[in-house]
């Protein structure tokens, strides 16, 4: 899939960078619910990383697809993120029926740039 105004989304400071994504996954059938039961939570590195040894070992299939035009703050690039056939890790289990994510959205996308 594609995502869209990704502050900080790609760059060349370090070996790796660890995407955090939240997605719908679709049911047995392919299909994706229209409400937030199929939304999780997923660790999107943009380079393979060896389990045993800690080196890399190739890329994702995360890629730049482009940077944004954009008024207002120049300092932050933000980017087009291409996840082809990329692998990601679920984290945590399935979330909890019709919560509504978007205070927390708000919270971890300023957490996950201070941590930059």
């Amino acid at each position: 899939g594609t995502k869209i105004f990704i502050s900080g989304g790609d760059h060349d400071m370090t070996d790796n960078i660890i995407h955090m994504v939240i997605a719908k996954v679709p049911d047995e059938d392919g299909k994706l619910a229209n409400d937030l039961s199929t939304v999780n939570f997923f660790m999107v590195p943009k380079m393979l990383v060896d389990k045993e040894t800690g080196e890399i070992t190739g890329p994702n299939g995360v890629s730049c697809g482009s940077i944004e035009k954009k008024m207002g703050i120049k300092g932050n690039a933000t980017a087009v993120l291409n996840f082809d056939e990329a692998v990601a890790y679920r984290l945590g289990g399935r979330p909890p029926e019709k919560k509504t994510e978007t205070g927390e959205v708000k919270k971890s996308k300023s957490a996950g740039m201070a941590g930059m």
